[in-house]
């Protein structure tokens, strides 16, 4: 995590993270999925702030669609 103060009441906050996962059903050859997520807060004041995060995950072997999502 970073953190940059901005002056006596606001701040920038950065967070990320990245994994993977090797993992497999039933019966199934282990295979991989890896994600991970960005967010980002903006301390306005003491009472206020603001975010935003994007996160993104693969999707298992070759089942399935690589998903992402913004949230505000």
């Amino acid at each position: 995590m970073f953190t940059q103060e901005l002056n006596k009441n606001q701040s920038l906050r950065l967070h990320a993270e990245y994994y993977e996962a090797k993992y497999a059903e039933d019966d199934e050859d282990r295979e991989s999925q890896t994600g991970g997520f960005i967010s980002a807060f903006y301390e306005i004041n003491s009472f206020y702030d603001a975010g935003v995060r994007y996160g993104t995950l693969s999707s298992h072997g070759d089942e399935g669609d690589d998903s992402t999502q913004w949230s505000l």
